[in-house]
């Protein structure tokens, strides 16, 4: 019960099990999870069911939900299994994918336009501290922009500064992984490094390691060569965090087979609010169906600290609560649906390059 992605289930998925002579039942399944007895009634009545993942370090807000899917979505299982899957959430603005060797050409596909300059204009500004996770070398570069007080310009020199930016982040981590990734300039010399905080999530989860030894290998070790039979996207997105415009940048790696996928995306780059994040999308066979997991490990630099535990259970509860809303718009689950019988809706899939 050590995480929500469990040992069973991770053995399911991706050691072959999912072509036993019988498949488990919902409650075998979720009774090798964090979830207490009680919760296996509520989801097999159509709940979603949210949980903490434990333990966690002080800083890391980790969270699972569970739910038996109603019926079968063909689109929504090819989606993460091919890793096109997109979270149906009214805070992502836009995406787009990174193709190796055209990152400035797709990165210029994230366009900011009049209402988005009392974000950008922060950049203007900005110092080390938690309101932007810039290093101290970003930070001199847009210290260094001379604005000439005409709004369309100026939303054009910090966007090209910004955009400028993610380039060399994506490409930082193309070329050394976690150890390509810039920490980010706090208070005096403090930097917080989000590479080191990704390890720490990555080996926190010890099923991954020990029943998907090579996918947990590559996101340790990336880059490096990608294990069989998964697929890897990159992306970058315009999205709204703590109702402050933000931009970020992923990594995903996907599998799966024709009753079982599996999506684990590292995004090493948040702008704002998250230092960083780890999640984990899964959809499993048992005998009632099919129940879908939903794990997010999240880093946040303002839980750290005095009142450590309280300010994670409210940053756990919101963290939650957005993945319920992502959740509910899928419609696939019980009560997360519009009904149980809810007829399967279209999935917001991005075209592969």
């Amino acid at each position: 019960m050590r995480i929500i992605v469990s040992a069973l289930l991770i053995a399911w998925l991706v050691a072959g099990l999912g072509h036993a002579k019988e498949l488990p039942t919902a409650a075998e399944l979720i009774e090798a999870t964090p979830f207490r007895d009680q919760d296996i009634q509520r989801i097999l009545e159509g709940e979603t069911v949210g949980t903490r993942i434990d333990p966690a370090p002080c800083g890391e807000v980790s969270v699972g939900l569970v739910c038996l899917m109603t019926e079968d979505r063909p689109a929504l299982m090819d989606a993460i299994r091919s890793g096109t899957w997109v979270a149906p959430s009214p805070d992502l603005v836009d995406q787009g994918f990174i193709r190796p060797g055209h990152a400035r050409e797709d990165l210029s596909r994230l366009h900011f336009g009049p209402g988005d300059w009392s974000e950008l204009r922060r950049y203007l500004k900005t110092r080390p501290g938690t309101e932007l996770n810039l290093s101290f070398q970003e930070i001199s570069r847009f210290r260094a922009l001379k604005p000439t007080g005409i709004r369309d310009q100026d939303i054009s020199l910090v966007a090209d500064r910004l955009r400028e930016g993610l380039v060399a982040r994506y490409l930082a981590y193309r070329s050394k992984g976690l150890e390509g990734i810039p920490g980010y300039a706090r208070g005096g010399e403090r930097v917080t490094e989000p590479a080191d905080e990704l390890r720490c999530s990555l080996e926190g989860t010890p099923a991954m390691k020990d029943f998907y030894p090579d996918l947990y290998q590559y996101l340790l070790d990336y880059p490096t060569t990608l294990p069989t039979g998964a697929a890897e996207h990159f992306f970058w997105g315009k999205l709204y965090i703590d109702d402050h415009l933000g931009v970020g940048l992923s990594h995903r790696v996907s599998t799966g087979d024709a009753d079982s996928a599996l999506l684990a995306e590292r995004a090493f780059y948040i702008s704002h609010t998250l230092n960083a994040s780890q999640t984990f999308l899964a959809i499993l066979p048992v005998v009632e169906g099919k129940l879908l997991f939903y794990v997010n490990r999240a880093w946040i630099d303002r839980v750290v600290g005095l009142g450590c535990p309280l300010k994670t259970l409210v940053a756990r509860y919101l963290v939650l609560s957005e993945m319920r809303k992502i959740m509910a718009n899928m419609k696939v689950c019980g009560s997360a649906a519009t009904g149980a019988g809810h007829k399967s809706p279209s999935v917001p899939i991005v075209e592969t390059p």
